[in-house]
């Protein structure tokens, strides 16, 4: 018997109705995805072991910030003594309260440098703008990574797979002992007064001594 699927905001969004229909949609994505990432195989030589080059990489990012605008469609803020609020309804009906659009468009419609210079001009919108271009970065960023791996996943197809190496315990524990202390030392270092790299090294020894046994 088939589960019935409720009408959640999610499912409405991507009208799913069964998981029958999910199977089909996810199998159809799958697919889709996998023509995406041989286009780029093909229209990128040496891609997904060589980056994109620079004209190649904006046009895709350029892609990726359409989409994501299409699913963020910014925030308007009301400038109230120099700052920049998120608008409320009692904002949005005062004329005489001046507001601006925060958005992709507005975000990357500033070059590189203009944003810099932003910092200094006028610090509470640089700030609103950051937010929404780190959000954007970012996403970017995870998008280029999905593509990157499925296009590894094609070009390994048929492949036979390397076995890691078996790392044998005493590597283990070696392995284990140099981490805590680097672990040590960190802790040390922001200050965390049991973290004493003296006595790591003493215990450290008396370890060791014990396991050559």
């Amino acid at each position: 018997m088939a589960s019935k699927i409720l009408a959640t905001p999610v499912a409405l969004a991507v009208g799913i109705v069964s998981f029958r229909d999910l199977g089909y949609k996810q199998a159809k994505h799958s697919e889709t995805s996998a023509y995406q990432a041989a286009w780029a195989i093909e229209h990128s030589p040496g891609f997904p072991e060589t980056e994109l080059n620079a004209d190649n990489k904006t046009q895709l990012y350029d892609g990726y910030r359409l989409r994501f605008g299409e699913n963020n469609p910014g925030t308007t803020y009301a400038i109230i003594n120099g700052n920049y609020v998120t608008a409320t309804d009692d904002h949005m009906a005062n004329k005489s309260v001046e507001k601006i659009l925060i958005d992709v468009g507005y975000a990357f419609g500033l070059a590189t440098h203009e944003f810099g210079k932003l910092k200094n001009e006028n610090n509470a919108l640089h700030t609103v703008v950051k937010i929404v271009r780190d959000k954007v970065n970012t996403y970017c960023s995870n998008r280029l990574t999905d593509l990157v791996r499925e296009a590894k996943r094609i070009k390994n197809i048929g492949k036979p797979r390397a076995r890691a190496a078996t790392i044998d315990f005493s590597e283990r524990v070696a392995k284990a002992l140099d981490d805590l202390g680097d672990k040590c030392k960190l802790a040390n270092l922001r200050g965390d007064e049991t973290a004493d790299a003296a006595r790591y090294k003493a215990a450290r020894i008396a370890f060791l001594v014990v396991w050559s046994k």
